[in-house]
């Protein structure tokens, strides 16, 4: 999912989409631990502004446990609506459009997991982006 290639980046994002599928028939202990390293490999990635790829690739991963993992990401919401919002504030990493393209694509889906702990912390934030995004 870092891989320099865009095209690349959302093939590896369908493929995990993929792989998620199956993920979801397993055990309820291995398909934990599954997410939690997607997760956590994910969440590394949006910590590494110095690598555009790198970020954007997590950000893909995370969109798919938000729409695969929901359950999983309820437990995550807060530090995930955090690291997703520290990206668009980090100006190396906002000043790509495919960046800003899955930031934006996130902020609903971050809204299903915790509508009202969105709304409270994080509603703001998310619109003055996507506003300044249009400009």
């Amino acid at each position: 999912l870092g891989d320099r290639s865009e095209a690349v980046r959302y093939r590896a994002r369908e493929a995990l989409s993929a792989c998620m599928d199956d993920i979801a028939k397993r055990k309820l202990r291995w398909r934990q631990q599954c997410y939690e390293r997607i997760y956590e490999t994910a969440r590394g990635g949006m910590l590494k502004f110095d690598r555009s790829s790198l970020t954007h690739g997590s950000l893909l991963a995370v969109g798919e446990l938000l729409d695969k993992a929901r359950e999983f990401m309820v437990k995550q919401f807060t530090d995930t609506a955090e690291l997703v919002l520290r990206t668009v504030n980090h100006a190396s990493a906002s000043k790509h459009q495919y960046i800003r393209h899955a930031v934006i694509h996130l902020l609903p889906r971050l809204a299903l997991i915790s509508p009202n702990r969105f709304s409270k912390q994080y509603l703001r934030t998310g619109v003055e982006y996507v506003i300044a995004s249009l400009r």
